[in-house]
């Protein structure tokens, strides 16, 4: 499972019976004695051993999933020209984002945006000087994934005592 770094994941216990107490190791020095904790990765980039070990009136049993945790996506704009307009040497430029989903920002040079939901979004760039008859235009595509979701799950069903196993 993938996880980004800084983003909180919620975790759920899905032991059965429905255990009386639980002790979540993260791997990376965390602990939570909640039924369905929710933590947060810091490093990118890394792989996390995260065990759960669930106590019921049968007994202790713990079961382990990998997370890893991937690089935060990184986006960019580039000019493919310089502005070439009459008042050169002090150019006064403005700027318009439009997110392709129908927010605009004109105060951030380098904004921060929040998409609502996943698919391809055009984003473009207008930088104008003086007035918006002299602009530069760029326009690039961006594709917005759906969140990630974590799950455990028991596949065999009933009371399982010792020696039984948990699937």
């Amino acid at each position: 499972d993938l996880a980004c770094p800084g983003e909180e994941v919620t975790f759920k216990d899905a032991s059965v019976p429905t255990p009386d107490r639980w002790v979540w190791t993260f791997g990376d020095g965390s602990v939570s004695s909640e039924a369905n904790p929710k933590h947060t990765f810091a490093e990118a980039n890394k792989e996390y051993t995260v065990l759960l070990t669930a106590y019921t009136a049968c007994g202790t049993d713990t079961m382990s999933k990998i997370i890893k945790t991937t690089s935060s996506p990184v986006a960019g704009f580039d000019f493919s020209s310089q502005f070439s307009c009459e008042n050169a040497e002090d150019p006064q430029l403005g700027f318009l984002w439009d997110f392709g989903d129908g927010s605009i920002d004109s105060v951030n040079f380098s904004p921060r945006h929040a998409y609502a939901s996943e698919g391809v979004k055009e984003v473009t760039l207008m930088v104008y000087a003086g007035s918006k008859a002299c602009n530069n235009t760029l326009k690039k595509p961006i594709r917005i994934n759906p969140q990630l979701s974590i799950d455990f799950e028991v596949t065999n069903q009933g009371t399982i005592c010792a020696p039984g196993p948990v699937i």
